[in-house]
């Protein structure tokens, strides 16, 4: 039995030995994994930040030029081109400012570096050796949105989310990083860019190797592969769900951690993602780390099989030597148990043995000798403490039911003047609940009446204001209207010295048509003879008869226009005369009107006056009814509470008698108790 007990014991420390050291070898290897993905993340923010670094430097130096006083658009985009020459690594770098930022873009339209509206928008890239540019497409599906709009829109520096872009004929996975600058009033005007390839930070980290199958890569926190060990998933969305769940919860400075099942094999995974963040930009990367948890504990779980080995070997060569002295314990220990067993039921008459022997056996055996004479001592001590006790418990009786006739008196008579008193008090609290309420119906009746006179008077002095308003306001549109006519008999005046003037200047033009008709006429008679002239000259004047019969047409046609001009002036004339009489009747018209609006406008601010004064004495009238009603709601108030007083002291009174009445039950069950103690 003891060899199986210190066997269950050994395997039970030796089993949680097991889980202890499993969970720490566990805990050690996911330590491993996120400093290895925090290893990797540090380098890849590194390498984007390099770019990001670049990208800022530029833009200073664009600032700078910009806000130099003399802007020069080709040093702008040389700031660039230098420096993409002095970091071959770079795939391109570019810059692109507002429209009409750095003088105006029609001045620049065939100018190096401008496109074809004369925007400044280059895009340098190598090319054999050298640096060769190109007009940026701005707008539409071009994506400038990302790396143009977003970082000049937001004030802050932009590193985009990776993709493919054919260089040299293949296709090469990119990122840009875009930095704003801004113009002297601190308006963000212009972009400069840096685009970086991907490919050494894929090369890097997809040959890491994690345990035996384990790997690194790196995706976006928008869920698009960065880097990983298969390139045809780059810049491709995780289709792995539970992967992109915790891709989705990275924040700046939060790693990520947890086991998750590889959604090819089903086998056990632990993931470490370590957030990257770059620079003053609001994106983020992570570096994953993927490491299956059996290769995570591979060796743990080998040390764990060898220590059972050795824990198996051990535990047989403990109990073959427990066997050996537990016989020789076992005996004293069985005789030591039945005379324990003895005292335990109260028996004393035994001798107790072993107390001579030297081990522990002889100190427990003299342990239970000493259990024994106490066992003795306890009986006797027992018996006479028995008898006490009955003596005391009769004496105490007596006293309890003495205290008890004494205490039941007393409280029965507080009891009954408690009684009298509230029944008193009772009557009172409800004749004052009766006053209350009866003045608490009369003040409300008063004061519905005052509320109705005082919606009356309110309605009428309502009335008489907007009365008083329109009075106002008629009188208002009427002093307008009669200031109207009063400027329509100027303009009629006006109009009619116009008309006048148009007249005269009608019978000018008439004179000036019968001048030019005379001369039409003159010009005819003048053909006529030139004809005459180039008939008499034979073939000679042939041409210059063509060229009389031609004066001669247009003569003509000159009578006959003015013809028509003066029968229109001549209509006109007639017009103008009926227009001169009709507006000499309309002034004396609007004349008519001025002095009608005149008198009206007086009466109505007489009536004005009057209508104010109404409106005052209805305004004051108005106010004394409201101070009645409140004064009324104050007595109403009053008299609720009142009300409400007494009803509260009648609850009051209801429950001071209620305790009365428990106190009285309490006090007969108490003594009862006393007595039957």
């Amino acid at each position: 039995m003891t060899a199986a007990i210190v066997t269950v014991g050994f395997a039970a420390a030796f089993a949680v030995a097991t889980v202890l050291f499993s969970d720490l070898a566990k805990e050690t290897q996911e330590g491993f994994v996120q400093s290895l993905s925090a290893q990797h993340a540090n380098r890849v923010q590194k390498d984007i930040e390099a770019a990001l670094y670049t990208a800022r430097g530029m833009s200073y130096a664009e600032q700078s030029i910009l806000t130099s006083g003399a802007p020069d658009r080709t040093a702008m985009a040389r700031v660039v081109e230098t420096t993409l020459a002095a970091n071959p690594g770079y795939v391109g770098a570019g810059i692109g400012i507002d429209s009409d930022v750095a003088g105006n873009d029609t001045d620049h339209v065939g100018s190096p570096y401008n496109d074809d509206k004369g925007r400044l928008v280059p895009y340098f890239f190598h090319d054999d050796g050298a640096v060769a540019w190109e007009s940026l497409v701005m707008g539409g599906d071009s994506g400038s949105e990302l790396w143009y709009d977003l970082p000049k829109n937001t004030r802050r520096e932009v590193v985009t989310d990776p993709y493919l872009y054919p260089v040299g004929g293949v296709d090469v996975l990119m990122t840009t990083a875009a930095v704003p600058f801004y113009d002297g009033k601190n308006a963000a005007v212009g972009v400069t860019t840096i685009d970086m390839a991907l490919s050494d930070i894929q090369d890097r980290l997809s040959q890491i190797a994690v345990f035996d199958t384990g790997n690194v890569s790196l995706v976006t926190a928008t869920g698009l592969w960065v880097s990983n060990p298969d390139s045809g998933l780059l810049a491709q969305p995780i289709a792995d769900g539970e992967l992109l769940n915790l891709v989705r919860r990275l924040e700046p400075g939060t790693p990520v951690t947890a086991t998750i099942a590889n959604p090819e094999t089903g086998d056990a995974h632990f993931v470490a993602i370590t957030p990257v963040n770059f620079g003053a930009s609001d994106t983020v990367w992570g570096v994953v780390v993927s490491a299956p948890v059996p290769e995570m504990l591979a060796d743990a779980n080998d040390l764990i099989a060898l220590l059972i080995v050795i824990a198996v070997v051990a535990v047989i060569i403990v109990v073959a030597a427990i066997a050996v002295v537990g016989t020789s314990i076992s005996n004293a220990l069985r005789r030591l148990a039945d005379s324990m067993r003895r005292l335990s039921q109260g028996d004393t008459d035994f001798e107790s043995q072993g107390i001579d022997r030297k081990d522990e056996i002889g100190l427990m055996a003299g342990a239970l000798e000493v259990f024994r004479e106490n066992a003795i001592e306890k009986q006797r001590l027992e018996e006479r403490e028995a008898e006490q006790h009955r003596q005391a418990e009769e004496d105490r009786r007596a006293l309890l039911s003495n205290l008890a006739q004494d205490f039941e008196t007393r409280v029965k008579s507080v009891v009954g003047e408690i009684n009298g008193a509230v029944s008193s008090v009772h009557r009172q609290t409800s004749d004052m609940a009766q006053v209350a309420s009866d003045t608490r119906g009369q003040t409300e009746n008063a004061a519905t009446t005052i509320e109705e006179a005082t919606a009356g008077v309110t309605a009428m002095s309502s009335a008489s204001e907007e009365l008083s308003s329109s009075i106002q306001e008629i009188s208002a549109r009427i002093q307008e209207a009669a200031n109207i006519a009063s400027e329509a008999v100027g303009e009629a005046q006006s109009t009619d010295k116009t008309v006048r003037s148009l007249s005269d200047n009608t019978a000018r033009i008439g004179e000036v048509v019968k001048l030019i008709t005379d001369i039409a006429e003159q010009t005819n008679l003048l053909a006529l003879n030139a004809t005459i002239e180039a008939a008499r000259a034979g073939e000679s004047g042939k041409g210059f008869a063509v060229v009389a019969n031609e004066v001669k047409a247009l003569a003509n046609q000159t009578a006959k226009a003015t013809e028509e001009i003066e029968a229109s002036i001549n209509a006109v004339q007639s017009e103008t005369n009926l227009t001169v009489s009709a507006i000499g009747r309309i002034g004396t018209i609007i004349g008519r009107i001025s002095e009608v609006s005149t008198g009206i406008a007086s009466a109505i601010e007489e009536q004005g006056a009057a209508t104010h004064q109404i409106a005052d004495h209805i305004g004051r009238l108005s106010s004394s009814m409201h101070e009645i009603n409140v004064t009324i709601r104050t007595v109403d108030k009053a008299s609720e509470e009142t009300e409400n007083s007494a009803a509260s002291v009648a609850q009051t009174i209801d429950d001071l008698e209620g305790q009365s009445r428990a106190l009285s039950t309490q006090m007969d069950e108490f003594v009862s108790r006393i007595r039957s103690s």
